[in-house]
């Protein structure tokens, strides 16, 4: 099994469809269980089994992911059409930028978090450490600044 773009928690090595078992990857120990007909992918979260999501076997086809995807990315109710959000797994740890807030989960130890203190700021974060390249426009600008004002701390 792989999911690359689950966000947080997506996978970083695939799985085999082994029910029960405890399977490790580099970041985190995940497992799949059965239960009144659906599967659940369960991932070890400080020492808890956390759900990130169920699932079936039975086939989808390529319209569900396309309504489904146009409708995170269009509606207007969407966190994905209304925040910054980008997460990336690190060699030894998880980076998430959300909004302004970005964390740093290590693997073998605890988060740090800050917020970003510019727009300026998001835009090397988003170059550094998620290896995106922004686009150089008036339209971003004023979008990073209207968020930086917005979701800063002690606004």
């Amino acid at each position: 099994m792989c999911d690359v773009g689950f966000g947080g928690q997506s996978l970083s090595a695939p799985l085999e469809f082994k029910l029960n078992d405890i399977q490790e990857t580099p970041h985190e120990d995940y497992k799949i269980i059965r239960k009144n007909g659906c599967y659940f992918l369960k991932c070890s979260i400080k020492n808890e089994w956390k759900t990130m999501y169920k699932f079936t076997l039975n086939t989808s086809y390529m319209v569900d992911y396309k309504v489904a995807n146009w409708y995170t990315s269009t509606h207007p109710d969407s966190h994905f059409k209304n925040k910054l959000i980008v997460a990336r797994a690190g060699e030894d740890c998880r980076y998430a930028l959300d909004n302004t807030r970005f964390t740093v989960h290590l693997v073998k130890g605890e988060s740090k978090e800050r917020y970003l203190d510019s727009p300026e700021e998001i835009k090397e974060v988003l170059k550094n450490i998620f290896h995106l390249k922004p686009p150089q426009t008036r339209k971003l600008e004023l979008f990073l600044r209207q968020l930086y004002e917005e979701t800063r701390p002690n606004n």
